[in-house]
């Protein structure tokens, strides 16, 4: 629990979802938030790059998937059982808000303003819904 009782301290740093012993979120540091897991075996600040975070948490079958930012593009990282990164993807412009491991969801800079975007992980294929003003996807796809 030490690194939730530092990151409570730090002005501008949030744990956004938590499954188990592993929780995703941001950390503020000079020049911007960064991507952050924390896990039982410590804290894992992910980029070096500005302006990148972590919004959503699910499990799969090799142990976790977290998504959010990272600038201006998607971000996907892959996590082992205990919360350890594996991999990260990162591509496509916008923000990714939540997954279910299979789905992610979020928005996308359209040309109108934000719209609602769906990503099939496994099939690699996405979906904008344009929406009047400014639209997201935060909640979750129930299959």
């Amino acid at each position: 629990m030490a690194p939730c009782l530092i990151l409570s301290t730090l002005l501008g740093s949030a744990l956004f979802a938590g499954l188990g012993e592993v929780a995703v979120g941001r950390l503020w540091a000079e020049g911007g938030h960064r991507a952050l897991v924390v896990a039982q075996s410590g804290a894992h600040v992910l980029t070096r790059e500005e302006n990148s975070a972590l919004y959503g948490l699910a499990r799969t079958p090799d142990g976790y998937l977290a998504v959010g930012h990272m600038g201006k593009a998607l971000l996907q990282v892959g996590l082992d059982q205990k919360g350890e990164p594996l991999w990260a993807r990162v591509g496509g412009q916008g923000i990714l808000w939540g997954t279910d491991g299979r789905f992610a969801w979020g928005g996308y800079p359209g040309p109108e303003g934000w719209e609602a975007l769906a990503l099939d992980l496994a099939g690699e294929r996405a979906w904008r819904l344009p929406l009047p003003g400014q639209g997201y996807a935060y909640g979750g796809l129930y299959r």
